[in-house]
């Protein structure tokens, strides 16, 4: 197969081991981090050694290294690119952190199948190329959020990372696919996807080789295409469909104990999702008589009345004892990949 191109500021080289040595040299001495961090990533897949190591997102806890046999990740990168059709010539958009496996996944999967990666810094708002259109994208929902409006440029949108409540805050450009990725370093970046554009799904559908099962309402995953055996995780599900399939609930960890209920942030954020345009948490805080009550922390200004018009129009969507009971404003924690810390703040 022809190598790829990797297209990173002023430069383009092959997207192969001697395309990443040609760059290393061009790349400055004073280069920033995002770009000296895609030539690591790169070097390391190439090193000719079995093994690959990245680290983990520190969102469900320490980051940590985690270490892959390439052939493992290569059979990754081969089932996604066969499920979105992504071969040789695909011109793809990388603005994700290379440091950390959504990232590194997307490098790996042009440098094995051919395509041409167009790099950008990895930032919330990422500033497209002018004139340039894509056939495949990977971003972050609150990148999604922002980019939503040239949506129509960006070809297949899959989003990972995080739930994708704010990537759907607003209207698509007509046309637009988008889907959402189910996984974790462990697996090796997603081994699920649902749609969400068009015709949403409500369920993720495994891919080839993934099955998943109910662990004391957990989830739990064995993947023959990634030596992935049993892994119970800290998600809670409904399977469906014999394992095949399930619907995601939220976090174990993050379940809001409320009056003897657990309810699950990531359902509520789901529910209110177009009724708050900022970046905003569903998080439990201490209540005298519930125990724990529902709180929504919005990334914005204190606005009491809107406060008080989001709490009367939150009880109008859901159930009682799930509503949000208050508002607070404010930044939300992010880890350094970027993704919301929970509890925090």
């Amino acid at each position: 197969m022809t190598p790829g191109r990797l297209h990173l500021g002023p430069w383009d080289v092959a997207l192969d081991a001697a395309g990443v040595q040609e760059l290393a040299a061009l790349l400055p001495g004073d280069a920033p981090a995002w770009q000296r961090a895609i030539v690591a990533c790169l070097e390391a897949w190439f090193d000719g050694s079995d093994t690959v190591s990245w680290t983990t997102s520190g969102s469900t806890g320490e980051p940590r290294p985690v270490r892959h046999l390439k052939s493992t990740v290569a059979a990754s990168a081969a089932r996604t690119s066969a499920y979105f059709r992504c071969g040789p010539g695909t011109r793809a958009l990388c603005v994700l952190p290379a440091e950390f496996t959504g990232g590194a996944m997307f490098l790996i999967r042009g440098a094995l199948h051919g395509w041409h990666v167009v790099a950008l810094e990895p930032r919330a708002h990422p500033a497209l190329p002018a004139g340039l259109r894509f056939d495949f994208t990977a971003l972050t929902p609150h990148q999604a959020a922002h980019l939503r409006p040239e949506g129509d440029r960006l070809g297949t949108v899959l989003l990972g990372g995080a739930p994708s409540a704010p990537a759907l805050a607003g209207p698509w450009p007509a046309g637009s696919r988008v889907y959402e990725s189910f996984g974790m370093a462990e697996t090796i970046s997603h081994f699920a996807v649902r749609r969400l554009l068009p015709d949403p799904e409500p369920a993720f559908t495994c891919l080839a080789g993934a099955v998943v099962a109910e662990r004391d309402g957990a989830l739990a995953v064995t993947d023959a295409a990634t030596d992935v055996v049993d892994l119970v995780t800290r998600d809670a599900v409904t399977v469906l469909d014999g394992g095949r399939q399930f619907v995601w609930l939220g976090r174990l960890d993050d379940a809001i104990n409320s009056g003897g209920l657990k309810l699950y942030p990531a359902a509520i954020e789901a529910a209110l999702v177009d009724l708050i345009p900022e970046p905003f948490i569903a998080v439990g805080r201490p209540h005298p008589e519930l125990g724990s009550q529902v709180v929504l922390r919005i990334e914005a200004l204190a606005d009491v009345e809107r406060a008080v018009e989001l709490l009367e129009r939150s009880r109008e969507r859901l159930p009682r004892h799930h509503a949000p009971r208050a508002v607070e404003w404010g930044p939300l924690p992010r880890t350094g990949s970027g993704k919301v810390v929970r509890g925090g703040g």
